[in-house]
């Protein structure tokens, strides 16, 4: 049976169990409790993910919190370059433990979700696409197939998907993605 590592934060997380499901008889899914809020979390969990589950595939969603800007600077909390080079470290880690890897572009979350503490305040759109564009670019170069979870989302409606806070996912919105996700999963498994 095929082992497969679901990585994303709580938010990405909660299509997993629609993905257990459709998925079930030939796969056996693992998704951490642990939360990967942010690129550079995800080169510090991987190891230990790899050795206690040693998947087959992971299937990897993490960098949405990288997109928050400061409200005094505007700057982004890890700029885009420090982004990209993050997320090919954690490429690496996983390559080198011998696991295919599948990248899950960063899906967009409503305007209704507006982090106010500690001074941060959310990203737009146009950030999701600026990163998800860095994303992409690393993953064409080390030739990693790539799962657009944010056209998904933007093709269906963020109306449609999420909860009234615009950041999780309804469970019309948990069966669309996670019928998104099993799709690659399998596509990549071939």
């Amino acid at each position: 049976m095929k082992r497969v590592l679901l990585i994303g934060d709580s938010i990405r997380m909660s299509y997993q169990l629609e993905v257990c499901t459709a998925l079930a008889g030939t796969t056996k899914v693992f998704a951490p409790v642990e939360n990967c809020r942010h690129s550079t979390n995800v080169r510090e969990c991987i190891a230990e993910w790899m050795n206690d589950f040693r998947p087959d595939i992971v299937h990897i969603n993490a960098g949405l919190h990288d997109l928050i800007r400061n409200r005094e600077t505007r700057g982004y909390q890890f700029p885009v370059d420090v982004y990209a080079r993050n997320i090919e470290a954690a490429v690496d880690v996983m390559r080198d433990a011998k696991v295919s890897v599948l990248w899950a572009l960063t899906s967009p979350v409503n305007d209704a979700w507006n982090l106010k503490t500690h001074g941060y305040q959310m990203r737009s759109d146009a950030d999701v696409k600026l990163y998800n564009d860095a994303a992409s670019d690393v993953m064409k170069r080390l030739g990693v197939p790539v799962n657009d979870v944010y056209a998904v989302v933007l093709r269906e409606g963020m109306e449609k998907m999420h909860t009234p806070d615009g950041v999780h996912f309804n469970e019309a919105g948990q069966k669309i993605l996670g019928a998104a996700v099993s799709q690659k999963i399998k596509s990549v498994f071939g």
